[in-house]
């Protein structure tokens, strides 16, 4: 039976150092793992907002080609942990609003950064607190946090760190 583990992301390179010690501490399990990448954005209250609404173009026009890369490269890393992998939208800043997100996807446990800060922009917001409240369980992870990176650098950063024996 798979567990499945939410991660939320801000779409930035370095936020996937979540991903990365969450499955490095799954990958010493037998279970495979389903994995659900969290992007908080408010919700626009706009009727043609609305109508048009697109959970597909909202992570589209968020996701660089960068983090893309990352991810891959994630992907085919852990290949034996990884069950499936979905992107979703998160929408609300409420704790049940958080619960009932994380029920109806069937999440056992979460995974949170403990001194990265989410880099929002637009409507997108840290949704760290929620979960913390929620009272389902977090595992709060740590690396060290680099500042003024590019992207391309982050990349690199996080791939020289993997564990070969994993």
């Amino acid at each position: 039976m798979s567990k499945t583990i939410l991660v939320p992301t801000d779409f930035h390179v370095e936020s996937l150092n979540i991903l990365k010690l969450a499955l490095g501490s799954s990958s010493n399990h037998t279970d495979k793992v389903n994995v659900i990448l969290m992007y908080s954005v408010d919700l626009s209250n706009s009727f043609q907002d609305l109508i048009f609404y697109s959970p597909q173009k909202i992570i589209g026009s968020a996701v660089k080609p960068e983090f893309q890369d990352a991810l891959a490269i994630l992907k085919n890393r852990f290949e034996k942990t990884i069950d499936a992998l979905l992107i979703d939208v998160f929408h609300g800043y409420s704790n049940s609003a958080f619960i009932n997100f994380a029920k109806a996807k069937n999440v056992d446990e979460v995974f949170i950064p403990k001194s990265y800060k989410f880099n929002t922009s637009g409507k997108s917001f840290c949704p760290v607190s929620l979960i913390k409240k929620s009272g389902i369980p977090f595992c709060e992870m740590d690396w060290e946090v680099k500042n003024n990176v590019s992207e391309r650098n982050q990349l690199e950063t996080l791939f020289n760190n993997l564990n070969p024996a994993l």
